[in-house]
């Protein structure tokens, strides 16, 4: 059973379980990943770099017991939209970090109208 801090549970109620982060795999998108992951949400990571994403990953995992995924994706094609959509399917997630701008707004709004977008 895990326990819960105050913040970590604040977090959950406001936005879900989970959260989407782009550009996680180097800068500002890495350092929020980070400190979702501090705060106990799982991550779905998104960017092009497949192994660094990976050895992120397990490191969140390893050290804030949290759940992450990894999508290798570029968001600037229809390809990766999807590919990055599929992978959140059937999980609450609640907040999605974008680094840079997407191109197609179809893919933040695709996680339903709880989801609150932040820009980084």
């Amino acid at each position: 059973m895990s326990v819960h801090t105050a913040r970590q549970n604040h977090l959950r109620q406001k936005y879900g379980s989970w959260a989407v982060v782009t550009g996680a795999s180097s800068g500002i998108g890495r350092e929020i990943a980070s400190q979702l992951a501090e705060a106990g949400l799982n991550l779905i990571l998104i960017a092009r770099r497949q192994e660094l994403l990976d050895e992120i990953a397990a490191g969140f995992v390893a050290r804030h017991g949290v759940e992450a995924r990894v999508v290798r994706a570029d968001l600037a094609t229809s390809a990766g939209v999807a590919a990055a959509i599929l992978s959140s399917r059937n999980l609450d997630v609640g907040l999605f970090c974008r680094r840079r701008r997407l191109r197609y707004r179809r893919f933040a709004s695709s996680f339903g109208s709880r989801t609150r977008i932040r820009n980084a």
